[in-house]
């Protein structure tokens, strides 16, 4: 895959569905748009592999983007201070 379409993540993403997520991530070639509409609940585990791969997007020049994310995402997010990294706006 090399043209952009979001990935979709699901309602609960634990730390079990990294690899998953990594294997979609890697066909990836070209920019890189997460669909976070659907999360209730994620684990800082996926958190944390969130910013390592748009850290890695940035070394690539490629654009990083979290789509239509979900008020439990950008929560779980700035529980634990990665709102920014993720570029989320703040949480209603």
């Amino acid at each position: 895959m090399t043209d952009g379409s979001p990935i979709p993540l699901g309602s609960a993403m634990r730390v079990a569905d990294v690899t998953e997520l990594k294997a979609a991530c890697d066909l990836m070639t070209g920019d890189l748009n997460l669909d976070a509409s659907e999360i209730e609940t994620v684990d800082a585990a996926v958190l944390q592999y969130l910013v390592a791969l748009r850290r890695h997007c940035d070394a690539e020049t490629r654009n990083f983007a979290v789509l239509n994310p979900s008020a439990a995402f950008i929560k779980a997010a700035a529980l634990v201070g990665f709102q920014a990294e993720l570029g989320l706006s703040a949480p209603a």
